[in-house]
């Protein structure tokens, strides 16, 4: 097994997980501790996304708001019911023959 410490991001990126991961190359007793370099580079891959949303959720809904309700109350008002009923579709909906 030839493998350094790197990783592959989604963007197909190739990335260090550490310093001067390149050139590093991966031991059989380094599996756990490479493995969790990896987990940590992935989890970090999408933060600056998670930031924006974070950023434009805040500005709608103020952030010391949020503790008033249960991540099921939040849900609802974020994303609506999950179920639809047919009544409430044909109020909205127009036919034509």
């Amino acid at each position: 097994m030839d493998m350094q410490f790197t990783t592959l991001l989604s963007n197909g990126e190739t990335v260090p997980v550490c310093d001067n991961g390149e050139s590093k190359k991966v031991k059989f007793d380094d599996i756990d501790a490479y493995h969790e370099m990896v987990l940590q580079a992935r989890a970090r891959e999408g933060a600056r996304q998670m930031e924006a949303i974070r950023g434009g959720f805040y500005k709608v809904v103020p952030n010391i708001s949020l503790s008033l309700f249960t991540i099921l109350e939040i849900e609802r008002k974020v994303c609506g019911s999950s179920t639809i009923e047919v009544k409430d579709l044909k109020q909205i909906t127009s036919y034509d023959s």
